[in-house]
């Protein structure tokens, strides 16, 4: 399910708002189904779906653009190392 995935992707963090429309949505769904009005269930959760995949690719790009200024910071630091730099 797309918002399992997008849980296993940290979304409820890194993506709060899609994630938390998503689940509001996936919600709509149920209600909706359990109320026998299956056209509106179906749209329902097929935009939660979306909703999720979208959380999950935001926190698959936070947590690569959070691993690229880690390995920058890590280059700067032993640029500086090599060139005999204190960093002051």
């Amino acid at each position: 399910m797309a918002l399992d995935r997008a849980s296993q992707a940290d979304a409820d963090a890194l993506s709060p708002v899609e994630f938390d429309f998503a689940r509001r949505q996936l919600a709509a769904a149920e209600t909706a189904f359990e109320g026998r009005d299956y056209e509106v269930a179906r749209r329902m959760a097929l935009q939660a779906q979306v909703n999720a995949e979208l959380a999950a690719a935001k926190a698959r790009a936070a947590t690569g653009r959070a691993a690229v200024h880690q390995r920058t910071q890590e280059n700067e630091a032993l640029r500086r190392e090599l060139l005999g730099e204190s960093g002051r």
